[in-house]
């Protein structure tokens, strides 16, 4: 019994300490640097943050990723569909990160499109 206890103590304690937080808007930018860096603005996030690069990894966005979410963020932005950010290590539970800041500061790591 003390042992069922114990463990479902670690399970709830463990989804509290990667609890995410998201974040929603519309997409009104879709820019790529010369590097490769994507950038989006979300209208209630903030403006030209990066997402990721289509030429290297950024934290933990793979290329292929990146080029995958390039895809969607322009058919996003082109349908004029809200989107959703999930962050799982951000202090400030605040939707408004910024300027040109780097999402996986944030801890960026979904994204989805909805109507």
């Amino acid at each position: 019994m003390k042992l069922k206890i114990l463990l479902a103590a670690l399970i709830l304690s463990s989804n509290t300490a990667f609890a995410a937080h998201t974040c929603g808007g519309k997409i009104t930018t879709v820019d790529i640097g010369s590097n490769g860096a994507l950038h989006i603005t979300v209208d209630t996030i903030g403006v030209g943050n990066l997402v990721c690069s289509i030429s290297r990894k950024v934290g933990t966005i793979e290329v292929d990723t990146c080029k995958a979410l390039h895809s969607m963020v322009l058919a996003a932005s082109m349908a004029n569909k809200n989107v959703t950010l999930w962050f799982n290590k951000d202090d400030n539970k605040d939707c408004r990160k910024g300027e040109w800041i780097d999402l996986q500061d944030h801890g960026f790591y979904f994204l989805r499109i909805s109507s």
